[in-house]
Parts: C-alpha cells; structure tokens; sequence
C-alpha cells in the first residue's frame, strides 16, 4: 500500500469516528461503514432498524443521510475539500443496505470554515428544554432553508395555523404509540433507561416537564407522555416549528433530506439556536398523511423540528452515548 493510500485510508478512518455522532432517530445509530480499495461505503445496518416505528426503513435511511454529511465534513477537515459522493439511484431501494461509496479525492487545504465545521459537529446536541420569548430573526432562518436546499433536502416553516394541525397530528400519533404494545416496548428499550451498548436516549437528555407548549413531545423510558402542571410557566410562544422533506418518497430523498438535516442542524449550533427534534408524527402513517398535506404536495416529510434561543444559554444536556469505530466499521479489505 503506498503512503498516499494509507493517509487517505487514515483521513477514510478518521471520518468514520466523527460520523458516529450525527443524529439519528433515538441515538440508534443505524449505520455501518467498510473501508474498501480507497473508498468509504456506508451501508443501513439492519439490526438497528426500529421494526415497529420505522417498518419502511424511512428514518433508518434518513438518519444514516446524517452521518454521511458528516463523514464528508469530517474529510474536508482533514485536507480533503472534496470527496466524491457516490449515492443510491433515485429508483433503487438497496437489498443490499448500501447506501453511498465515498472516495477522498484528491488532498486539498484545509479551510477554516471545514475546521469549524469539525467543532460545530461535536458541540452539536438536541435541546429538549424550554426556550425564551425571543423571536428568531429571517435572516437566521433563512440560512438554514438554504443550508439544507444546499443538500439536496428542504425546510419548510410552519406558520400559526399550522402548527396547530402539527400539534393535533402529533396527538393522535401518540395515541396510537400509546396504545401499540411493540412500539411502546421497543421506544422503551431505548429510551429513558441506561444502555450498555452505547445507543438510546439517557433519562438525563430528557425533559420530563416541557411546560405550557403548543407541541407536546413524545414521552421518553416508561410512563405515559409528559404532562404540564399549573405551576409550569415555561411556553414556546416563540419557537418556530418546521418539516425537514423530500421531494419524492423515495431512499435517496430518505438520504438526501438526512444529509439536509445535519447541514441545517450545524448551521443551527453555529447561531447559537435549541433544535429539538420529533418523529412521531413521521412514524404513524396517518399523521405523516397530516403532515404531507401540509406541504401542499411539494414533498414528503422526514422530520419535525422546533427552533428556538435556549432558555438557559450556554447549558447543554449531558452527552449521549455512541457506539465505537470497532462497532460500525468492517474489516477493511486492502487490493
């Protein structure tokens, strides 16, 4: 092996570790990566796949977009301003799980904008806590519908009224988790409990107490969904609430709009705003029928986001786990 190929596959290596902490549905990081012949294949590892909230594979594909976004980051970080990015074709649902082949390129300078890339993506975190009364500005919003069209993937703000059908899309999704003994046992395993096999949301990363809130999240370990008491005072009046999409309902928007996510999501943490996700909605057909109607037919959603200027800046959750490099890298095959 010659010593370009070893730095490249050191630089392949180095963006392996990076990706694992990209966001996915539930910190059950669903990916897998093999180094091969100078190139990075990422592949679906269906082990983690959610059967009972994600039987299609939607938020399993979606959440592996994230970590391939964040793969090609971490290269440019590491001299490689432009990696070749092969995906899945348009009409193509891999049996095989794989998902993209992404090959270094040729070594480049490192820029200061793709160093501070590498620190937004490990600062990068989801806030379930409050968030204050002050608006957020267009402008701001804007960059981020433009981070994410930049990725093949779009953001679409919801106005008043519709966030109120969000809000009353996301009951009934609850509701029919609720009253679904798999999906309940299966969001249970993990979330809220301890894990030794570093995925899941720890109890620590929740917020039992979201307040007086238009959207009520999920309930996270076991227990029935969150509730707000009189004594709560906390509102999110000045949040804004928005789809993460496709524009088809196919693996690779799936992908494309994952990748879309982590763009908008690091242009989030570099202005300093709370990004909470939610998927129930997308998980129970009928409430993602909701929601699709609300992109008036330019799209099929992946992802429900509250935006918003932490209550309490500067506080972060504590971390959530992640699996090692061993756990999600193949043995590497070498010519």
């Amino acid at each position: 092996m010659s010593q370009n190929s070893t730095d490249r596959n050191q630089a392949l290596l180095s963006a392996v570790s990076v990706a694992r902490f990209a966001p996915s549905v539930h910190n059950s990081q669903p990916w897998r990566w093999e180094i091969d012949n100078d190139t990075l294949r990422l592949s679906v590892d269906p082990r983690r796949r959610l059967k009972a909230s994600d039987p299609d594979g939607r938020l399993m594909v979606f959440s592996c977009g994230a970590a391939l976004h964040y793969a090609r980051l971490a290269l440019a970080a590491q001299g490689h301003p432009h990696p070749a990015v092969t995906r899945l074709a348009e009409d193509t649902v891999p049996d095989t799980g794989l998902l993209a082949v992404v090959a270094a390129g040729e070594p480049g300078e490192t820029t200061e904008a793709a160093a501070d890339s590498l620190r937004l993506m490990m600062s990068r975190h989801t806030d379930r806590w409050p968030v204050s009364d002050t608006p957020i500005p267009e402008p701001v919003l804007q960059r981020l519908q433009s981070a994410a069209e930049a990725e093949g993937g779009h953001f679409h703000l919801l106005r008043d009224p519709e966030v109120i059908e969000l809000a009353a899309a996301t009951d009934a999704a609850h509701r029919v988790i609720e009253a679904d003994p798999h999906r309940t046992a299966e969001l249970d395993r993990l979330t809220g409990v301890l894990r030794d096999d570093g995925t899941g949301v720890p109890a620590a990363a929740v917020n039992p107490r979201p307040g007086h809130v238009r959207v009520m999240p999920r309930r996270f370990g076991h227990g029935g969904p969150p509730e707000s008491t009189p004594e709560d005072s906390e509102t999110d009046a000045s949040a804004r609430y928005g789809l993460v999409f496709g524009t088809t309902d196919t693996a690779h928007a799936w992908l494309r709009a994952g990748e879309a996510l982590s763009a908008l999501w690091l242009a989030a943490t570099d202005e300093g705003l709370s990004v909470e996700p939610f998927s129930e909605a997308i998980e129970v057909d009928t409430a993602r029928a909701r929601l699709t109607g609300l992109l008036m037919g330019i799209g099929y959603p992946l992802l429900v986001l509250r935006l918003g200027w932490s209550h309490a800046p500067g506080f972060a959750p504590p971390a959530t786990p992640r699996m090692s490099v061993a756990e999600i890298l193949r043995q590497a095959r070498e010519d």
